[in-house]
């Protein structure tokens, strides 16, 4: 990922990609396809439609952490 932005939750940790993807309880129930981080990127490069699930599922996910961040901003700047 270009952007490594990391998102403060109410937890104090930090939502990097990798936290994201594998440990983050919002995001589990999408992120249960995903294989272990030592070969995601074997895996996304083995077939398109790997490559397209786990690029599509990431783009999801930051859209919906971008969202949630504009939000956060929102209420703050009340």
């Amino acid at each position: 990922m270009a952007e490594q932005r990391k998102y403060l939750h109410k937890y104090s940790a930090s939502e990097d990609p990798e936290h994201v993807l594998y440990y983050c309880t919002r995001y589990r129930g999408r992120a249960g396809v995903v294989p272990p981080p030592e070969s995601l990127m074997a895996f996304m490069l083995a077939t398109e439609d790997n490559w397209s699930s786990t690029s599509q599922l990431i783009i999801g996910i930051q859209r919906d952490l971008r969202r949630c961040e504009r939000e956060r901003r929102e209420r703050s700047d009340a």
